[in-house]
C-alpha cells in the first residue's frame, strides 16, 4: 500500500531487483554464500545500486564469524557489471558512460556528484515556488517521501538494537536511498524506495504500537497509491 508500490507490478526492473535482494539477504543468513553470490549478481546486472547490497553482504559475512572464504567470493556478483564497463569503454570509451550521460536523461539530472544537503534543498525550492498543480503533488512526494526515507533509517540506525535491524540492511538502504541523489535530484525518488526494504522492516516495528497513528498513515497512504496509479495510467510521470 505503499503510494508507488503498483511499480512493482509494472513492468520496470523494481520487482525483480527486490527478489533478488531478499534472496541474496536469505542465503546469507543460511550461510549459502554462493546462491548469496549468484542473487547477488542478479541485482547487480539488474541495478547499479545493487553494488550495495555486495558491499552489506560482505560486511555480514566478516563482522560475524569472519568468513573469509564469502568475502572472496562474494566480488565474483560483479561479474556482470564489469562486462557490462568493458562493453562501454570498448564501444565509448568510457567505462562509466552510464553516469555520464546522467543529464541526456533529462529531470535535471548532472554528471557532476551533488552532495545530499544541496540535492534536498533543491527539493525544498521547488516544492515552494512551483504553481499547486499536478507536477506540483508529484514533486511533494519526491520531497516528503525522501526526507521520511532519510529520517527513518537514522532512527532504525541509532535504536537498531532494540528493532533488531541488522547493520547490514542499514548498509544496504543507505546506499539505495544516497545513490540516486548524487545526481541532484530527488526525482523518482517514491519509487527507489520501493526496494530499500529495511524502511519498511522500521515502520511495522515503530506503528505497531500506535494504532491510530498507523490507521491514519494507512488511509493516506492508500489515497496516494490511488490518486499515483490512476496517474501513471493516464501516462502521467509519477516517479
Amino acid at each position: 500500500i505503499f503510494p508507488t508500490s503498483f511499480y512493482l507490478g509494472a513492468v520496470y526492473s523494481e520487482a525483480f531487483f527486490l527478489a533478488c535482494v531478499l534472496g541474496a539477504f536469505v542465503a546469507a543468513d543460511k550461510k549459502l554464500w554462493l546462491l548469496a553470490t549468484a542473487a547477488a549478481g542478479l541485482a547487480i546486472a539488474t541495478r547499479l545500486v545493487g553494488v550495495f547490497l555486495l558491499l552489506a553482504l560482505i560486511w555480514q559475512a566478516f563482522s560475524g564469524a569472519r568468513n573469509i572464504r564469502a568475502v572472496l567470493l562474494l566480488p565474483l556478483s560483479l561479474i556482470g557489471l564489469l562486462a557490462y564497463m568493458s562493453f562501454l569503454q570498448f564501444e565509448f570509451h568510457d567505462p562509466f558512460y552510464f553516469f555520464h550521460v546522467q543529464s541526456e536523461f533529462g529531470s535535471g539530472r548532472q554528471e557532476t556528484l551533488i552532495l545530499l544537503p544541496q540535492t534536498i534543498w533543491r527539493g525544498i525550492k521547488i516544492v515552494f515556488t512551483v504553481p499547486f498543480s499536478q507536477i506540483w503533488i508529484t514533486y511533494a512526494q519526491e520531497l516528503v517521501l525522501s526526507l521520511l526515507a532519510f529520517a527513518t533509517l537514522l532512527y532504525g540506525y541509532i535504536r537498531r538494537n532494540k528493532l533488531r535491524l541488522p547493520l547490514s540492511w542499514v548498509l544496504y538502504a543507505l546506499g539505495v536511498l544516497l545513490l540516486p541523489t548524487l545526481t541532484g535530484t530527488l526525482s523518482s525518488m517514491p519509487r527507489y524506495i520501493l526496494v530499500a526494504f529495511p524502511l519498511f522492516y522500521i515502520w511495522a516495528q515503530v506503528l505497531l504500537k500506535y494504532r491510530l497513528v498507523r490507521s491514519i498513515l494507512i488511509l493516506l497512504s492508500i489515497s496516494l497509491l490511488v490518486y499515483n496509479t490512476i496517474q501513471f495510467i493516464q501516462g502521467h510521470w509519477v516517479a
